[in-house]
């Protein structure tokens, strides 16, 4: 499922974080069902939990998403550059 999310996330071009929702039918099979582009950033979601378990704190992942949403700043497709 990892691989599949990371292919989805290079496929659709995202920046900063995403979460996809898998459904698993009883043989085991997983099957994407969505794709979450602003996944909850609440202490306790899912993303702030996971990045906990790999030694990442909530503090530095606050930081490192919005380094990295500065460095990849675009501007709108609205804007007139």
């Amino acid at each position: 499922m990892a691989e599949g999310a990371r292919s989805v996330y290079e496929f659709l071009s995202c920046r900063g974080s995403i979460r996809v929702d898998y459904l698993a039918d009883e043989a085991g099979t997983a099957y994407a069902l969505e794709i979450n582009t602003i996944p909850g950033l609440q202490e306790r979601s899912n993303l702030p939990v996971s990045c906990e378990y790999a030694g990442i704190s909530y503090a530095e992942l606050l930081t490192g998403l919005l380094a990295q949403a500065l460095a990849d700043a675009r501007p709108a497709p609205w804007e007139v550059s």
